[in-house]
């Protein structure tokens, strides 16, 4: 068998695998810094302007963490782990594109060449075919198409829409802002104490 073949069948996959991992972790992150950005304004909101005691501060810090933990999880970890082999990608562009296991038997061929003996001339000739098929694949496949990121306009539009909200409070109240970052850095402090050169006297 040709080894320029095998070599340029083994690149596509190599290439075709790290696209898909960029493609959901762009995704992934830009929906995670808008979540993040949404619970960050929320807290700060509502620490900045109901001053509230420790043991809620502490409730929303907490409860805040939680979230943004969930939601990295459910927007980068997981996407990224369904796909964290190269096998895992052939079989979901196969299923995707809704043909036989072409993309998953040759990535099989390219990892257990044990498996896909080339001993004999059909077999390498069968292996050939497999690969040379799999490479046209590889080189027309629309990973947009085929492995769509979920709702990228709602995604990108909440980003936009934090990004937007955080400008106009940093606007029209820069000091609630500055109460509620300074309140949610030192949940944990109570009133009076020193954060950030600002003391805080209750009354």
């Amino acid at each position: 068998m040709d080894p320029r073949l095998h070599e340029r069948c083994h690149d596509q996959f190599r290439r075709r695998h790290r696209q898909a991992a960029v493609r959901l972790l762009v995704h992934g992150l830009v929906g995670w810094v808008g979540v993040a950005g949404v619970l960050l304004l929320l807290q700060f909101a509502i620490l900045g302007w109901f001053e509230p005691v420790r043991t809620v501060r502490l409730g929303l810090w907490w409860s805040a963490l939680a979230l943004a933990a969930l939601a990295a999880y459910s927007l980068l970890w997981r996407p990224l782990r369904q796909l964290r082999r190269r096998r895992h990608l052939a079989r979901r562009l196969d299923r995707a594109a809704g043909q036989p296991d072409t993309l998953g038997a040759a990535e099989e061929a390219l990892r257990r060449p044990d498996r896909w003996r080339t001993d004999t001339p059909v077999r390498e000739a069968l292996v050939g075919r497999l690969l040379t098929r799999a490479s046209h694949l590889l080189e027309d496949l629309d990973l947009s198409r085929l492995l769509p990121v979920p709702r990228p306009v709602l995604v990108f539009g909440l980003l936009v829409a934090v990004l937007l909200a955080g400008w106009q409070l940093e606007r029209r109240v820069p000091e609630v802002l500055d109460r509620g970052w300074r309140s949610w850095r030192s949940p944990w402090a109570d009133a009076g104490v020193v954060t950030g050169g600002l003391q805080l006297v209750p009354g």
